[in-house]
């Protein structure tokens, strides 16, 4: 992050906060610091959106790629507060694909910390609203410490498949001191999500539908926001009390 204004631009949330912070465990020793407030007097409805996140901007836009980031995952109160720590491209506009839904072109790696073992990998072609019909997504929710995966498809979710990811066990996901190592390869025939272990590759979701797979050039951006709801049981879930804070070491993008 030397030139960090070369490569990314800054979008801040009410109260919040982005830095370069000094940390033993970065690579370089140092890292951005992407935070939302401690706030104990909001509850669940307040700043509840992606609109109000902490947010890196990456200032250029992608048609495939590869794209791996080294992060330490924001922290909060778990079963009680929600915060989404999100990986992601992003683009929404026109219908360039002809099916009456406006284009979504994302692929999402998302963590929250109500729900920490969970991690969410999910790609969006296209999103007008949350009716059925209107929204064409594929979501891999898979237990980080046991291997435990579900795919659901569109809304309402529907479940299509569930099992376990050979090889992946992290009985401690997320250790609060530790940072991760996570991409997704986007291609022109596949998304293929990993986490990196042992220096080595783990696939976690690839995806080889066509359909499924986003079509149109999209920004690359890390995020941090409050969501109202758990998103594993749809719970009511409170605004952090204290600050919550996504340590980014690096992003490695190829194209």
């Amino acid at each position: 992050f030397a030139n960090f204004g070369q490569w990314f631009q800054e979008v801040r949330s009410p109260g919040g906060s982005l830095s370069i912070v000094n940390h033993g465990a970065a690579t370089d020793g140092r890292a951005a610091a992407l935070t939302i407030p401690g706030r104990p007097d909001l509850g669940p409805g307040d700043w509840a959106s992606p609109g109000s996140a902490s947010e890196l901007v990456f200032n250029q836009t992608f048609l495939y790629g590869k794209f791996e980031t080294r992060v330490r995952f924001a922290s909060c109160a778990e079963r009680r507060e929600e915060v989404v720590n999100g990986i992601f491209t992003y683009f929404r506009g026109g219908d360039q694909n002809g099916n009456g839904i406006t284009d979504n072109s994302e692929i999402d790696i998302e963590q929250l910390c109500g729900t920490p073992s969970i991690l969410w990998l999910t790609t969006y072609t296209d999103f007008d609203d949350f009716a059925p019909g209107r929204l064409r997504k594929l979501s891999k929710k898979i237990d980080m410490r046991t291997g435990a995966y579900e795919v659901f498809t569109d809304w309402p979710p529907t479940l299509t498949e569930q099992g376990r990811v050979p090889g992946l066990s992290l009985p401690s996901f997320p250790d609060a001191n530790q940072f991760y190592t996570v991409g997704f390869e986007w291609r022109a025939d596949a998304v293929r999500y990993y986490i990196r272990l042992d220096g080595r590759e783990l696939d976690l979701f690839t995806i080889r539908d066509a359909s499924r797979i986003p079509r149109r050039q999209a920004g690359f951006l890390l995020n941090v926001w409050h969501a109202s709801t758990h998103w594993t049981d749809g719970a009511s879930a409170d605004y952090p009390a204290s600050p919550a804070t996504m340590l980014v070491d690096s992003v490695k993008i190829w194209r």
